[in-house]
């Protein structure tokens, strides 16, 4: 009440009289404290907004907004669950007000279809926990944490449902049609908030697969340019071979040259051939194939791959010894372009 009030005093000064009126000033007191709790949200929600939008780590923006939401209407408990429509599953990436241990190591749960199909058929957006047909591990924790009113703000992403934001309090509440509205506004603004981060992440995958993409060309490109070079390199190096492999045959077989000669000229041969096969396993590393399933020997691709790495072990101090099974059976590999073989079949 709002009270206003006046002496009337006769001629010498003395009162005769008090004059006034009370004012019921309830219906004022209670828009004026709305206007300020109406403030206080609104600086809570721009608050909310500014924590989603300012930071690209979803998990601390998240956290950081229900601490703000429990906050702002006494939640004893809040947490977010991200939807998998194709796994038909529910994952928690964000809890406040949790005790038990149980309740804090919540794992991915399945959701009925049924209850997705609902849900989507009336584009619910605010729902009590009370009757739906939730996995039992939400009554579990309910029980344990001895929630006593739970609620579900649907999180929509145009005509998909994103998430689900779970709000409970430990002793009985209902929520006005004003802060339901609150919530689902709140629920809106977490929502885009995921949907950047999601874009974001597949935004920068497309980017990397198009940066590997872009590396791998690249580097055809130039293996392509080093087989060529190679091919021209090595059909250069056939014909001396050829002439240095013939004439130390015909020494070998000559009774002018001598023992001493034979043996020289034997050794000739032996590193020309040696010379003959690099030269061709360089060839078929340059020679382009379509892929293709093709029978070989294990033994002998490491006899091969060996010899061209043969040079660089040498230089740096490195003896090979190698102890290979005579009995391996033949592999199916496939060769593709630019290598010998590939994968094992």
């Amino acid at each position: 009440m709002m009270e206003s009030s006046i002496a009337v005093r006769d001629a010498v000064g003395a009162v005769t009289a008090f004059q006034g009126f009370l004012l019921d000033i309830t219906d004022r007191k209670r828009a004026e404290q709305e206007i300020r709790r109406r403030n206080r949200e609104l600086l809570v929600l721009n608050s909310i907004a500014q924590t989603l939008s300012e930071s690209m780590d979803l998990n601390d923006s998240l956290f950081r907004t229900l601490r703000q939401l429990s906050e702002l209407f006494r939640l004893d408990a809040t947490s977010l669950y991200l939807v998998n429509e194709q796994e038909l599953s529910l994952s928690r990436i964000a809890a406040v007000g949790y005790r038990s241990e149980y309740a804090r190591n919540f794992p991915k749960v399945p959701v009925q279809p049924e209850l997705l199909q609902h849900v989507k058929a009336v584009h619910a957006t605010f729902l009590s926990a009370q009757g739906l047909p939730l996995p039992p591990v939400f009554r579990s924790v309910q029980q344990k944490e001895e929630i006593t009113s739970a609620f579900l703000v649907i999180l929509w992403s145009k005509d998909r449902v994103l998430g689900v934001l779970l709000i409970g309090t430990r002793s009985p509440r209902e929520f006005s049609p004003a802060d339901i509205n609150l919530l689902i506004a709140v629920g809106s603004q977490i929502s885009n908030a995921i949907d950047r981060t999601l874009l974001y992440e597949e935004t920068r995958t497309a980017y990397d697969n198009l940066r590997r993409t872009q590396e791998q060309l690249l580097h055809s490109e130039k293996m392509a340019a080093v087989g060529q070079l190679i091919s021209g390199v090595a059909h250069e190096l056939n014909n001396p071979l050829t002439a240095i492999l013939g004439y130390s045959q015909l020494l070998t077989g000559s009774p002018d040259v001598g023992t001493q000669g034979v043996e020289y000229a034997d050794k000739l041969y032996k590193q020309a051939q040696r010379t003959h096969r690099i030269v061709q396993n360089l060839l078929s590393f340059a020679r382009q194939h379509k892929p293709e399933r093709v029978a070989v020997q294990i033994n002998q691709i490491l006899e091969e791959t060996l010899a061209l790495r043969d040079y660089d072990l040498r230089m740096k101090n490195i003896r090979v010894h190698l102890e290979l099974a005579s009995d391996l059976p033949v592999t199916w590999l496939i060769r593709t372009s630019f290598s010998r073989y590939s994968s094992i079949w």
